[in-house]
């Protein structure tokens, strides 16, 4: 899963289903009926998945590295198996978005 999983805040403007601009019911560019029952509800999920994937990102600003983050530098370190079959430490250095 991307680290910067994002998504975007409903807006009353913008049609749900093709994300174009939403100029009247039903939407003139898909044709969903926005005007049924069920698109209140599609609005409540909207919402809550702009709240978690906002409440995702910050969680995970908090469980890098505050001086790393700051440095807009991110650094992991693993163990690999070489070629030859032994363990080797590896480390790479990530940019932070």
């Amino acid at each position: 899963m991307p680290r910067t999983l994002t998504f975007p805040s409903p807006s009353i403007h913008v049609c749900p289903v093709c994300d174009e601009h939403l100029a009247g019911l039903p939407c003139d560019s898909c044709g969903a009926d926005l005007a049924r029952p069920e698109s209140a509800e599609l609005l409540q999920i909207d919402q809550e998945l702009h709240r978690l994937t906002q409440r995702r990102g910050e969680l995970i600003r908090r469980l890098l590295d505050p001086g790393r983050l700051r440095a807009g530098l991110y650094r992991a370190e693993v163990t690999v198996r070489s070629p030859t079959g032994q363990l080797v430490r590896r480390t790479r250095e990530f940019a932070v978005r």
